[in-house]
């Protein structure tokens, strides 16, 4: 990632008043490796460049962490702690250290390892579009795009070239994508 390139999608989320809000108030709950991620972020941009609100079309925002200690319990006080922090704000906290014990069931797909960290499970997510991250740090936003940011800022959308599952999944987030932002690009899933 170039810095001018990081750039543009951070000056464009800093425009986001309900992005920063999240931000902060996650900032404040000091998650471990935390970041909010996925579509909150790319779909802002995308907002952007399709000249609607900022805040069009994103459902919720993905907090995500990372904590070696994957017991039900933990993630479900974080989440508690989350709920207090953020009221009635539409925030799903999860632990990356945990996917790999409900992923299957949850997606219809294979089994996948452990995750190593919150950059280790971004890598991992279906579209390289939507592999995106950001955390305030000392009042700076700091960006994870293991995958990159140039789908985002090009606004093309691919399957994530590490995934071996989850075609139905992408399909129906692509249609859904177009439909909010058709200005989008989108590459085929070809079906193994």
């Amino acid at each position: 990632m170039t810095p001018s390139r990081t750039h543009e999608l951070t000056e464009v989320l800093e425009k986001s008043p309900s992005l920063m809000l999240v931000l902060r108030l996650a900032e404040e709950l000091g998650l471990p490796d935390w970041y909010l991620a996925g579509g909150a972020v790319s779909q802002t941009y995308w907002n952007f460049r399709h000249g609607y609100d900022l805040g069009n079309g994103i459902a919720d925002y993905d907090l995500v962490y990372f904590d070696p200690d994957i017991s039900y319990e933990a993630e479900d006080a974080q989440i508690k702690r989350a709920r207090e922090k953020f009221g009635d704000l539409p925030v799903e906290v999860r632990n990356q250290g945990r996917v790999h014990l409900w992923y299957h069931e949850r997606n219809g797909g294979e089994p996948i390892a452990p995750r190593t960290s919150t950059e280790d499970a971004i890598s991992y997510w279906l579209a390289p579009a939507s592999s995106v991250g950001v955390r305030l740090e000392g009042g700076r936003l700091l960006v994870c795009a293991p995958l990159g940011i140039d789908d985002v800022l090009s606004m093309h959308v691919r399957p994530n070239p590490k995934k071996t599952s989850g075609y139905a999944a992408y399909r129906e987030k692509v249609k859904r994508w177009q439909a909010a932002w058709p200005q989008l690009t989108a590459e085929e899933w070809l079906e193994p």
